[in-house]
């Protein structure tokens, strides 16, 4: 508690380099049996998924432990990298701690990037995922609902002061083993 990550503005200077002259490459399934990094294998398995499966809907791709604003923006990178960023819903996951307490600076660093906001504007939504069984056991259901709300409230205000007030915000609540999950059994 109390412990702010922010990160150097250099590195924020420097990802949105990259994005300003990434290059979309093609994907090939030899590609990706290569590939060393699982951010890429999986960016580049979308691409091959909405290539050859079914590209008609955006595939969301969750990050788990979202803690830093760079992650999302890295994202994004890899997702123009291989020419998928138009049907990618690149998705934080607030459920620790440090990432519900955090989870406003992660998401203003981002905003603050002029090729996030126009991600959003372009794909015309932001979709967030809290969760409510790791967040309860991390720091208590009480707590964990508190700092959620908190968190969904501070993220509509975001996107108001930075001009995203026609992008949809979808949030979405995972119930795991906890107590927090029976509100969904019905007896």
């Amino acid at each position: 508690p109390g412990f702010e990550l922010r990160l150097p503005r250099a590195l924020l200077a420097a990802i949105n380099e990259h994005l300003d002259t990434t290059v979309a490459v093609p994907v090939d399934i030899g590609a990706i049996l290569v590939e060393q990094t699982s951010a890429a294998r999986l960016m580049m398995t979308i691409a091959q998924i909405l290539k050859h499966v079914d590209g008609t809907h955006p595939v969301r791709f969750l990050i788990a432990e979202t803690e830093t604003g760079y992650t999302l923006l890295a994202a994004l990178w890899l997702a123009r990298h291989y020419g998928i960023a138009d049907r990618v819903e690149i998705t934080p996951l607030f459920e620790t701690a440090s990432a519900l307490e955090q989870g406003i600076r992660v998401l203003d660093d981002a905003l603050r990037n002029p090729h996030w906001r126009q991600y959003l504007k372009r794909i015309g939504r932001l979709t967030v995922q809290f969760g409510y069984s790791d967040s309860g056991r991390y720091v208590g259901q009480l707590a964990a609902s508190f700092w959620i709300e908190r968190l969904r409230l501070r993220i509509t205000e975001l996107m108001v002061q930075n001009d995203l007030t026609g992008v949809e915000l979808a949030i979405f609540d995972t119930h795991g083993e906890s107590i927090g999950r029976v509100r969904d059994v019905v007896i």
